[in-house]
């Protein structure tokens, strides 16, 4: 009988272990990168853009103008409401109303995190919103200006 629980014992460790070695690879190879830990990486059960969407780039130049607008919808312009309330003034998720998400707001800081998101996911999210989480969509917002916020979201990550 206790050769039968010791077994048991170790199979459910064994498992256990097993079950973390990528959580850990991922660790490894995010402080390996620039020093910044997996710690950051949120990770989200997100639908995925339709394919043209998904790989598309940033159609817009990172222009300092184009940064400039980008940065006053997401601190006060867009609408309904602006993205820093959740996502906070500087990105790190911990805007004045993010408090009890489930899950967290994204924190745009985390360039782990930030480096595999595309920028058509990010164009999609923002203008359709995310089912499952509090991000809500911005169908008001031009093409323009969503590619705009996507440019500001991303200088948040440097």
């Amino acid at each position: 009988m206790n050769s039968m629980r010791t077994k048991q014992n170790v199979i459910a460790t064994m498992a256990v272990i097993l079950w973390l070695i990528p959580f850990t690879q991922q660790a490894v190879a995010a402080d390996s990168e620039g020093g910044q830990n997996s710690s950051c990486v949120q990770p989200r059960k997100t639908a995925n853009a339709p394919e043209d969407m998904l790989a598309k780039t940033n159609p817009l130049p990172a222009s300092s103008d184009v940064l400039q607008v980008g940065k006053g919808l997401y601190l006060h312009d867009a609408k309904p409401m602006a993205c820093a309330l959740c996502h906070g003034k500087r990105g790190e998720g911990k805007g004045p109303v993010s408090g009890g998400m489930m899950p967290p707001a994204r924190d745009f800081t985390c360039s782990a995190m930030m480096r595999e998101i595309s920028d058509g996911q990010l164009f999609w999210i923002t203008k359709y919103g995310s089912s499952g989480t509090g991000m809500m969509a911005f169908p008001d917002l031009s093409d323009e200006e969503v590619w705009k916020l996507v440019h500001y979201v991303r200088s948040l990550a440097k």
